[in-house]
């Protein structure tokens, strides 16, 4: 399947070996050695019950990203999929933290089914981005203002395992376009059937991103993904991206993608959009997600 098809149809394309795997390992050491994660990185429990200020640093802010940024094949890639005219929308670092680093009064019934478990980190580490396992959800969840014109770019900056949280992707259901979180999942071993809340129905069948430090993927922002537990000794770093396509590109990629997606909608017209915060995770898929 060529990228044109397999991005209309499955919502993503994957490319290994993609960016200089030696400054990809270089990014991760260096951010490995300032945010080592051990038991000291979490709050105590009396801190966590105190109202604590945020941190709105960036760690990237820290490092010299050029050798993605100024890469003529990952711009060639973007623009492929955008257009001409994009934005960088978001980046930020993402850590999946290894379950035997979590002090032992953080129980499943706290915050621990929140996607952003920031809150039980110390406020000065909080320059990147914290999780424990993530349930199914669209990107749209952190950039509701949008319409699908946001594609997600994710770098391994070091080999990833099955054990260390990779990501996991839901390929096609893109083509449900846009719904709100939690989502409306029947999980088994074999395949798992999404409903949307436009009442599409899409049998998808789990791709698990296993790869190495500079493995890309790209993908649109209604697709579902999301993670496992990490049960390896150490966690995953990794770069996240958002880019947004400014003006419809004539002959790009998204623009074919969309022609598809009959209810790209954006979520300011869904008047129950703080669901998102107020719903949580009712039942979380990640258990479920070792059954395959």
């Amino acid at each position: 399947m060529d990228e044109t098809k397999k991005f209309i149809n499955l919502g993503y394309l994957g490319f290994k070996n993609f960016l200089n795997k030696d400054l990809c390992k270089k990014l991760n050491h260096d951010i490995s050695k300032i945010r080592g994660i051990n038991k000291n990185t979490f709050v105590s429990r009396e801190d966590y019950l105190i109202k604590q200020k945020k941190n709105t640093k960036n760690i990237l802010d820290n490092f010299n990203l050029d050798f993605i940024f100024k890469n003529k094949l990952f711009l060639k890639k973007i623009k492929f999929i955008l257009g001409e005219d994009f934005e960088l929308y978001a980046k930020r670092i993402i850590c999946g933290i290894p379950q035997k680093f979590f002090p032992s009064w953080i129980s499943s019934n706290m915050d621990l089914n929140n996607i952003n478990i920031g809150k039980f980190i110390k406020p000065k580490y909080r320059d990147i981005r914290y999780f424990h396992g993530i349930d199914y959800h669209q990107d749209f969840i952190d950039f509701s203002q949008e319409r699908g014109n946001i594609i997600t770019v994710y770098i391994y900056l070091s080999k990833v395992t099955k054990k260390m949280s990779p990501l996991n992707l839901l390929p096609g259901t893109h083509l449900a376009g846009a719904s709100i979180f939690p989502h409306n999942l029947n999980i088994s071993k074999k395949k798992i059937i999404y409903k949307s809340d436009g009442g599409k129905v899409i049998n998808a069948k789990n791709k698990m991103l296993i790869g190495d430090a500079g493995d890309v993927w790209m993908w649109h922002g209604c697709l579902l993904h999301g993670t496992e537990i990490n049960v390896a000794s150490k966690p995953r770093f990794s770069l996240r991206l958002i880019l947004r396509q400014k003006k419809n590109g004539n002959n790009a990629l998204m623009n074919k993608v969309n022609k598809k997606i009959k209810n790209i909608v954006s979520f300011k017209k869904m008047s129950d959009f703080s669901r998102y915060e107020t719903l949580g995770l009712k039942k979380r898929n990640i258990s479920r997600l070792k059954e395959r």
